[in-house]
């Protein structure tokens, strides 16, 4: 359901942030996308060149095409369709003569479409074919586009950029062999889901497109853990979720502040008059001896009964708060602290006598006997063999890092601590080391590598490296458009086949996440 201007002027919007088609000015755009079109346009400067674009279904794929058509200049020739299930090369070859014909007047159906697109090509036109959802088209169609290619390279040396847009199907796709010319020219390009904090910067980015002021209000409203998992990181599915969020802000009524709560009303007890004020209880009496103080007649509380000849004799009294001093603990607790505090003077003055020292070994010596004793004579040692012993080695001399102090006495020795283990220190991630820049400006830069994430902190990149367990990776640091960026390369490779293999080794997991084959000397023109 779409939003009414009456919830957009509620929420501070002038049109809705969150439409399936939306305006230019509404494409969001961040560091790692911004580094995908901008090598894809470089790419499609060069004669003969090759993109293959690849994301799951509402990846924003068709989005981020048009953005790149855009950037191409205003010469270029674009020839763009979207393929239909089982789409044959016959339907190709109808819709590149339609848009030919629509941009020339000459007449396109006499000529082959070979000679129709060389002479287009002699002249100098720089021409573009670009097929979204290519994964729809026929395995033979395919086969035919990639064979007209070759054909044009062969009679005038060029052939019209290709560009390929579909899922992650479209790359296991039984391709003809590339030229090793072409290696160099060929992209594969991987448009992974946004994470959390994309999905953020993705509402705001399209809140303050939409006219919000202050978009980070209602962002502190926002779902963000709903609205990431439930989309998946993908922008059409998040598009919906977040219009229906808004939908629910515009439905639910503004919260009411509480009131604060009203102090309670107490009303006084009635007044005791008549025989029952001059009657005192034997505890109240007591007190009076204790604090002295008079004592009060009894409360209303505890001593007014309803009399039995009136009407309210069989209803029960009100209950009412009974003063401290009439609780039945009182008294009791009183009694007990005046005697505690009178004992305290008592055990304050009781004798104290002082352990006698102890001896040099840390054993206490014996208390002597109060009477004395007359002193008996002591029997003669008895008589000792003398036994050779063997002389006991001499003491290791003190640390000089640590000083050993005194023995304690029994008293003194704390019990033993328990044992700890200090947990491990964690692993510190290797930075970017001047070995991995010195091994790419000493390869060949015709060579070919794989890079497999473009990050924009080197945790980032290893973090996605690291499960996989792969050796020969390389971690460079590279600079476009005034953004930094740490890229991973994996190996170099002579020609696209070589390339292609290592590629097939990977992991399947990583390889669903995407890979670039490129050219090694690209990414030398790209160091910081």
């Amino acid at each position: 359901m779409p939003l009414n201007s009456t919830c957009l002027a509620q929420l501070g919007l002038r049109q809705s942030p969150f439409e399936s088609s939306p305006e230019p000015r509404f494409i969001y755009d961040d560091a790692l996308l911004e580094s995908l079109i901008e090598l894809a346009q470089r790419t499609l400067a060069q004669s003969n060149a090759l993109v293959v674009i690849t994301g799951a279904e509402g990846s924003g794929r068709t989005t981020q095409l048009m953005r790149l058509l855009g950037l191409l200049p205003d010469t270029t020739a674009v020839i763009a369709f979207r393929a239909r299930p089982n789409t044959a090369f016959d339907a190709v070859e109808m819709t590149i003569r339609h848009t030919l014909r629509t941009k020339s007047a000459a007449p396109t159906t006499e000529q082959p479409l070979v000679d129709l697109l060389a002479d287009r090509l002699r002249n100098g036109a720089a021409q573009v074919l670009v097929v979204d959802d290519a994964q729809l088209l026929v395995t033979a169609a395919i086969g035919q586009i990639f064979q007209l290619r070759r054909r044009l390279i062969d009679l005038v040396g060029q052939a019209p950029r290709l560009v390929l847009v579909g899922d992650h199907t479209l790359t296991q796709m039984k391709w003809p062999a590339l030229d090793k010319r072409d290696e160099e020219r060929v992209v594969y390009l991987h448009l992974r889901p946004l994470s959390r904090e994309q999905v953020a910067a993705y509402l705001r980015f399209r809140l303050r497109a939409a006219g919000g002021a202050d978009p980070e209000t209602l962002l502190r409203r926002a779902p963000l853990d709903r609205l990431h998992q439930g989309s998946h990181g993908l922008p059409a599915q998040l598009n919906s979720l977040a219009e229906a969020w808004l939908l629910e802000l515009c439905q639910a009524p503004p919260p009411v502040p509480a009131a604060p709560p009203e102090p309670p009303v107490t009303s006084p007890p009635p007044a005791v008059t008549g025989a029952a004020a001059t009657k005192l209880s034997l505890w109240q009496r007591l007190l009076a001896r204790l604090t002295g103080r008079r004592a009060a007649p009894p409360s209303a509380a505890t001593s007014i009964k309803a009399d039995a000849s009136s009407p309210a004799g069989n209803k029960k009294t009100a209950a009412v708060l009974i003063p401290i001093w009439q609780r039945r603990w009182f008294i009791p607790t009183a009694v007990g602290g005046i005697m505690i505090i009178g004992l305290v003077p008592v055990f304050w003055q009781w004798p104290y006598s002082p352990p006698p020292p102890p001896h040099q070994d840390g054993q206490f010596a014996p208390t002597p006997p109060l009477v004395e004793t007359p002193a008996t004579p002591e029997p003669p040692p008895p008589s000792v063999t003398p036994v050779a012993t063997s002389p006991m080695p001499p003491p290791e001399p003190p640390s000089a890092e640590a000083v050993t102090p005194m023995p304690p006495t029994p008293a003194d020795v704390p019990p033993p601590a328990p044992a700890t283990t200090d947990p491990p220190p964690p692993a510190v991630a290797p930075p970017v080391t001047q070995s991995d820049r010195d091994w790419l400006m000493a390869e060949n830069p015709n060579h070919l590598t794989v890079q497999l994430i473009a990050a924009e902190t080197l945790a980032t990149a290893q973090g996605h490296i690291t499960p996989y367990g792969l050796q020969e990776v390389r971690f460079i640091s590279t600079r476009a458009r005034d953004r930094n960026y740490v890229i991973a390369l994996f190996g170099s490779f002579p020609n696209q086949a070589a390339a292609t293999q290592a590629v097939n080794a990977l992991p399947a997991r990583l390889r669903q996440q995407g890979y670039w084959i490129r050219s090694v000397g690209s990414v030398q023109d790209s160091l910081r």
